[in-house]
């Protein structure tokens, strides 16, 4: 859920039209903003207040974080495909899913990560483990 209260991922007064935030959990202290134009999502640690970015496609526009096993889940609507982010390194892990993605939601319960796909009338289930994709 989002800073605003809702799905938005919004801010309230924070954020610029071009991105959508996401607060990592406490444990974590980071701070995730998606930037649609940019490609990429700043990384803001919440103790340090020092920033890092991290390349992830053109049209990022969606995050889930799973704070158990500290992975980010970017969605990218102009490429097809999720932005694995590794909370720890920073590394990233592209993985491919339906046309047009609309949105990404995680159940930590499971490991397992949505992403609905618009154009596709699908969803992709990623699995949190192995990354490996069920359409």
């Amino acid at each position: 859920m989002g800073f605003g209260g809702d799905d938005s991922g919004a801010l309230p007064g924070e954020c610029w039209q071009a991105a959508r935030c996401y607060r990592g959990e406490l444990d974590h202290d980071k701070i995730y903003v998606a930037t649609v134009d940019d490609a990429s999502v700043t990384i803001i640690d919440g103790t340090t207040n020092t920033t890092s970015t991290v390349d992830v496609g053109k049209g990022a526009t969606s995050i889930a974080v799973n704070s158990a096993t500290n992975k980010v889940y970017v969605m990218n609507s102009s490429g097809a495909r999720v932005t694995v982010i590794d909370g720890a390194t920073n590394l990233t892990t592209k993985v491919d899913v339906g046309k047009n993605p609309h949105d990404v939601v995680l159940n930590a319960a499971t490991n397992k990560v949505y992403v609905m796909n618009r154009d596709a009338s699908s969803v992709t289930v990623i699995d949190g483990v192995t990354n490996a994709t069920i359409t």
